[in-house]
């Protein structure tokens, strides 16, 4: 009987420090503005702006799948309470949704491989209002023709 208190005791001090050391260890908080990234017809480059909100040096990464955006200089280090700016321009001129990832790796994480991260999402319009709405007001203008024509006829 007393093996199994023995095996319960130990079984829950495994478990709780390792609880803590995972708290400890993902620590890595970093700030991203503006939450979203929106290309239109007149601006082809955004600014996403970070600031390491954590108390380690973070290694933050900044990627995406896509080869609709381009990311300049997306790998650096920041200090507690740095911040830094990532340039992000569009290569198409056409449509499109995608997302950036931001990736931080912190001091204490990097030995476990524990990272955090945010996915930001990217959209781009590069046609005007008035060209997606000319079908609409094309097929207006027939159906109020025709209600005229009609209506003279009778």
């Amino acid at each position: 009987m007393q093996n199994v208190k023995f095996y319960r005791f130990t079984l829950s001090l495994y478990i709780l420090t390792f609880q803590f050391l995972i708290f400890s260890v993902t620590d890595a908080t970093i700030g991203i503005s503006p939450d979203r990234i929106v290309f239109d017809r007149q601006n082809n480059e955004q600014i996403l702006f970070l600031r390491n909100l954590g108390t380690e040096i973070e290694q933050i990464s900044v990627t995406s799948q896509s080869k609709d955006v381009q990311i300049h200089s997306g790998q650096m280090y920041l200090r507690p309470d740095e911040a830094a700016s990532v340039r992000i321009s569009k290569t198409s001129q056409n449509d499109f949704r995608t997302e950036l990832a931001v990736v931080a790796l912190s001091e204490s994480g990097a030995d476990l491989g524990l990272a955090s991260g945010v996915k930001i999402p990217v959209t781009a319009k590069s046609r005007s209002a008035f060209v997606l709405a000319l079908p609409y007001l094309l097929a207006l203008a027939v159906t109020a023709g025709s209600y005229f024509v009609l209506k003279k006829r009778n």
